[in-house]
């Protein structure tokens, strides 16, 4: 008589087969999570940068509108008054695994033109998988991402 069943190397294909499986899908979850924190700080910088540069051509106030990416991961929106004085108007921490790459970058925007004094660019960067982008500041105030 035959007994119902699975077999020790049927239990071990299975078992294998599952595992695989879920370790795929392990690194596909934080892979898709870590893309999640670099988009979502390239979309904190792009709207920082736009932000400051629609406020200097719309002509708000008497002051320039600027953009510091500092080393230690914040992103300041500020003013710049004509005797040359910065007032931060707002503070962004990028994500923790995003770093920005270059060190303290400026651009500012001048006013009612939102053109920029020197074009320039800096990198972030993930700690995770290494994936960088690069964002440009163009002298006409254009912002590209790379």
């Amino acid at each position: 008589m035959r007994k119902k069943g699975f077999t020790l190397v049927e239990t071990v294909v299975v078992l294998a087969l599952m595992s695989i499986a879920s370790g795929i899908l392990v690194l596909s979850f934080f892979s898709a999570q870590n893309d999640k924190v670099m988009d979502e700080a390239k979309v904190l910088t792009v709207n920082a940068l736009e932000a400051a540069r629609n406020r200097a051509t719309s002509g708000i106030g008497e002051d320039d509108h600027g953009v510091r990416m500092t080393a230690d991961n914040k992103i300041e929106v500020f003013t710049v008054n004509e005797a040359g004085n910065e007032t931060v108007v707002r503070e962004i921490s990028l994500p923790s695994r995003i770093k920005n790459f270059t060190g303290d970058v400026d651009f500012v925007f001048k006013r009612i033109t939102g053109e920029v004094a020197t074009e320039g660019n800096f990198k972030l960067k993930s700690d995770i998988t290494g994936e960088e982008v690069e964002i440009e500041v163009k002298e006409s105030g254009s912002i590209n991402i790379e």
